[in-house]
């Protein structure tokens, strides 16, 4: 993983007088737009610094943020307040280093006073009041050290001669022996309850961690469960925290149409998941999965999750709501889609049972209005994105695609269709990303609950090429023809969201999630706006070419 307080470098260059402000501006600009080069790397390509300036600010920045001496025991680290957030998994590195980014803005502004980094992390809800008091006590025990250069110390340090005191052995200074005593009993309190925790390491990391391949910096890759364009995902363990996530890794190696390399992989592949971690590092919802950590390993991006106990919307169609589903966060999607003979979809699905797949259907699109009012649109929304955990909570997953609208849509190349042609709008099948946007979501909310209502996708039987070339001038069968036997309403819901107009779609998420809220509530919809009947009228026009 890139240095820990990696933005910290900065600040300790401004310090030291070896770069000036605007001169550091230019390189966190720069940073932003190619986030694989270090900090010190561009500073140095842009002429500002020497190399040996660089490795003289690491040394300084390894000193600030608690590294160790060589030979000086781990515990010996100091432990500042972001440092003890990130290790203790109160909030991750990025969201950590996102907010002393902005108390480094707000101090370039001439603004004061720079609110805290606990305040700045509770008002963008990375962290609860009760976190920041936790992350404070935490923060205490660094008293337990040298006063004067901070190292851990212990009984063994030398006693002087006629005196209580003891001597560090670090810098030579004198400690009061009740201190040293104190200091040193609750270090081994510390090491004791580490011993025991290593206790309760699950019997598959202790046989996954035997193999030097599995080791991934603090994780240890248990089990790979997900691949496809946008990454490797893994079973993984964290070892500071003894517990499993699901780890998503860049690979070096990719298909994508920009074809240029860098030291990290395909840079259009970079750069996507870099946007990936942005749009959904900012995202606390309960039903989003959310990102834990973020970083590079041995040149390779990754970023960690929550690893839910569920099986993915798609499974589900497939195999009905059956125990043996939930086994995974992830379907790898090689087992996902099955194709036919000329790369057709396979024609298999199972219908939900209606008031379970709307109820669901309700909570991702208020957790997908969540994220629209925070400038992130999906733009990827389908049945595989969707993970159910065993207490019948969704969860949104798979931000690759998706776009800020406060910093631009840099992560796509133009011409280039991107997304999964069966749920994708008309306007995404053109292949310009930034025309795609929230109401392109609501239309795949449509797509799903179209699916979920008749157990088949739209343009089912269609190969992936057939479907965009015929998307966006054809519209699907109409779901009224597939799943006749399903209460109007609902139809009725599934084809105002799949509207081929934006104008006529559902304007924003919360209102689909309010018509299936009144849908499971036995009250009517909501009016259609004066003069916005297309819908009904097209419905009569159906139901008269039926009638003959």
């Amino acid at each position: 993983m890139r240095e820990k307080g990696d933005l910290l470098l900065g600040r300790i260059a401004l310090r030291e007088g070896l770069i000036k402000k605007d001169q550091l501006y230019d390189c966190l600009i720069a940073q932003e737009r190619n986030p694989s080069k270090t900090l010190g790397a561009i500073m140095v390509s842009r002429g500002y610094l020497k190399n040996e300036d660089v490795e003289r600010l690491l040394a300084l920045q390894k000193t600030a943020i608690g590294g160790s001496a060589p030979g000086e025991p781990e515990a010996a680290r100091g432990a500042p307040f972001g440092q003890i957030l990130i290790d203790k998994g109160l909030a991750t590195e990025y969201q950590v280093n996102e907010c002393l980014r902005l108390q480094g803005k707000l101090a370039d502004l001439g603004i004061t006073p720079i609110p805290p980094l606990g305040e700045i992390l509770v008002k963008r809800h990375y962290l609860r009041k009760d976190a920041v008091e936790t992350a404070l006590q935490l923060q205490n025990l660094q008293l337990y050290a040298c006063p004067e250069c901070g190292a851990r110390i212990t009984t063994e340090d030398e006693r002087k001669e006629g005196g209580e005191d003891h001597v560090c052995r670090k810098c030579g200074a004198e400690v009061p022996f009740l201190f040293a005593k104190m200091a040193a009993a609750v270090h081994e309190a510390l090491e004791a309850a580490s011993k025991e925790h290593d206790v309760d390491v699950p019997d598959e990391v202790r046989l996954a961690r035997l193999d030097p391949a599995n080791h991934f910096g603090k994780y240890v890759l248990l089990q790979e469960i997900g691949r496809g364009g946008a990454g490797i995902v893994y079973r993984a363990w964290q070892r500071d925290l003894n517990k499993v996530v699901a780890l998503k890794l860049l690979p070096h190696e990719s298909d994508t149409a920009a074809g240029v390399r860098t030291p990290y992989g395909d840079a259009e592949d970079v750069k996507r998941f870099y946007n990936e971690t942005r749009a959904v590092a900012e995202l606390t919802h309960p039903n989003i999965v959310p990102i834990l950590d973020f970083g590079t390993i041995e040149t390779h991006f990754f970023y960690t999750m929550r690893l839910i106990d569920g099986a993915t919307l798609d499974g589900i169609v497939r195999e009905g709501i059956d125990e043996n589903v939930f086994q995974t966060t992830f379907i790898s999607d090689k087992e996902r889609y099955l194709p036919e003979p000329g790369g057709a979809r396979r024609l298999k699905g199972r219908e939900l049972p209606i008031k379970l797949a709307a109820a669901l259907m309700r909570d991702v699109c208020r957790a997908i209005q969540y994220a629209h009012e925070r400038g992130v649109y999906h733009r990827d929304l389908k049945p595989s994105n969707i993970i159910i955990d065993r207490s019948g909570r969704p969860w949104v997953m798979d931000f690759g695609l998706a776009k800020l609208t406060r910093i631009g849509d840099s992560a796509y190349v133009k011409g280039v269709i991107m997304g999964t042609p069966y749920y994708m709008p008309p306007e995404q099948a053109i292949g310009d990303m930034e025309k795609v946007d929230n109401l392109s979501d609501v239309y795949s909310l449509g797509a799903m609950i179209y699916e979920l209502a008749c157990g088949f996708s739209p343009f089912a039987g269609k190969g992936p090429d057939e479907v965009l070339a015929t998307l966006p001038k054809t519209s699907p069968d109409a779901i009224e023809k597939l799943a006749p036997h399903q209460p109007p309403p609902l139809l009725a819901i599934i084809r105002k969201a799949m509207q081929r107009e934006k104008t006529r779609r559902y304007q924003t998420a919360a209102a689909m999630a309010d018509d299936l809220q009144r849908f499971l509530d036995g009250a009517p919809l909501a009016p259609e706006p004066e003069g916005a009947g297309g819908g009904t009228a097209l419905w009569d026009r159906v139901k008269k070419l039926w009638s003959g």
